[in-house]
């Protein structure tokens, strides 16, 4: 119900009322509240009236009937009620994932990029590699082998032409 409509509702029950008489004069007619029961008093205007009660919600009632209409019956219909639990259920897994999404891209952005990747270096100590012997390190997650080559070893590779080479180069 809109504030006119309440507002002239309440205005009809206390203001007063004008009844034209025989005769040229009018007779002003004001409720006055005596004894539980609304009396009229002729030519007199009563100052005790009682504060205006408030209508109870009952008697204001719905101009479309939205609530009464539109409510459902949890015990008429439990299906209603299971289906919406599932798509507010939805929804939320929905929100919960993007939010999700939304702090994995912040936190990864603040990694380091591949171009500052690319210029790291690594020290490993090789002194305890005996002749001859391998180890492995990881170096950016991957397995890198360190050979501590024999001089047999260096000879040998150093008497291969680099046209057999893949990669053209020499040791020094």
């Amino acid at each position: 119900m809109n504030a006119f409509r309440l507002a002239s509702r309440l205005s009809t029950r206390a203001s007063a009322q004008v009844l034209p008489r025989a005769g040229a004069a009018a007779t002003l007619r004001t409720p006055a509240f005596a004894g539980g029961a609304f009396q009229q008093s002729a030519n007199t205007i009563s100052t005790s009236l009682p504060a205006p009660k408030a209508p109870a919600l009952h008697e204001l009632g719905s101009v479309d009937h939205g609530f009464t209409d539109d409510r459902i019956d949890r015990v008429a219909e439990p299906e209603r009620r299971a289906f919406t639990y599932l798509l507010l259920s939805g929804v939320r897994f929905a929100y919960a994932s993007t939010a999700r999404v939304l702090v994995v891209k912040f936190v990864s952005s603040m990694s380091a990029s591949a171009d500052v990747l690319a210029l790291a270096s690594a020290e490993f100590d090789v002194s305890g590699v005996a002749l001859g012997k391998t180890i492995t390190v990881k170096w950016r997650g991957k397995p890198v082998f360190i050979r501590h080559r024999t001089p047999d070893e260096i000879a040998t590779e150093g008497a291969v032409g680099l046209n057999s080479l893949r990669d053209e180069e020499t040791d020094d």
